[in-house]
């Protein structure tokens, strides 16, 4: 599309969460689904990803017991935000450990039960943020991991990044995924994310 004197007009991309869910991407929800422990072993081995299938159960669990069981938080934008606050002796970090320590295992009968508690409070705190840290980027990253397995789903992408043009485009995107920065942008496209 051109103006009145007939210069090519700006096109403003502006891409929410969903650009990548075609793609396999999730929405915030689906990265704290609980999933069992032994689907996650399998998912991230311990030998190529060591304890990040730990990592992602006790940052599900903690979500749901406190969603489900306590009510804390309504969604997951808001358990993110919850666990970022949580500085040591806050009240946040209070009640993260009182979940860690009473909800990280399932028993048969699916009731969370103590398997182990540390008694250094910090180091705690600090390995539950890392947890929810490491289980949103493995569900962020997980699905580009596909690109070169499934390039049929990812040809759209890639033609529609190869037809944008830095002089006539601007991209502005909210996605928590890394999916914009594999796609194939032609030569002179540079993807620089702008950070708050």
């Amino acid at each position: 599309m051109r103006d009145r004197q007939g210069n090519p007009l700006r096109t403003v991309w502006v891409l929410g969460a969903g650009f990548c869910r075609s793609l396999g991407g999730p929405l915030l929800p689906d990265l704290l689904r609980q999933d069992a422990l032994t689907d996650l072993r399998a998912r991230y081995p311990v030998a190529k990803f060591r304890d990040l299938a730990d990592a992602c159960w006790t940052a599900q669990t903690i979500y749901h017991w406190g969603h489900r069981r306590e009510g804390l938080w309504t969604d997951a934008e808001t358990f993110l935000d919850f666990v970022d606050c949580a500085a040591p002796n806050s009240p946040q970090a209070s009640i993260l450990l009182r979940l860690a320590s009473s909800s990280e295992e399932l028993d048969q009968a699916g009731n969370f039960v103590l398997r182990h508690n540390r008694p250094d409070r910090l180091e705690n705190l600090v390995r539950i943020q890392g947890a929810v840290l490491k289980s949103i980027a493995a569900g962020c990253s997980g699905f580009v991991e596909e690109k070169d397995r499934r390039p049929e789903r990812w040809t759209p992408y890639d033609n529609w990044a190869g037809s944008l043009s830095p002089e006539r485009d601007t991209l502005i995107t909210f996605n928590y995924d890394t999916a914009i920065e594999v796609l194939r942008f032609k030569a002179g496209v540079s993807v620089e994310p702008i950070l708050p």
